[in-house]
């Protein structure tokens, strides 16, 4: 059983003290990805499971080679 196991955390780049989390756990008997972000006080959780989770991976490497979004396409 997974238990809120960190996968990743990055800090921000500015002078604030913000970060991103990502925590694999289990919801609804569910393998899931909590993108967890703390800036100041605020928390907030986008919770995703592997097939968005895909996409999202397919979306950040399309942008990071200079790919274009569904948007631009339009």
């Amino acid at each position: 059983m997974i238990e809120n196991c960190l996968v990743e955390k990055f800090q921000c780049l500015d002078n604030n003290a913000d970060t991103l989390e990502l925590i694999e756990s289990i919801c609804s008997n569910t393998v899931v990805l909590d993108l967890r972000t703390v800036n100041n006080n605020y928390v907030t959780h986008v919770i995703i499971d592997k097939k968005i989770a895909q996409k999202l991976s397919d979306s950040l490497i399309r942008w990071v080679n200079g790919g274009t979004n569904e948007r631009n396409k339009r």
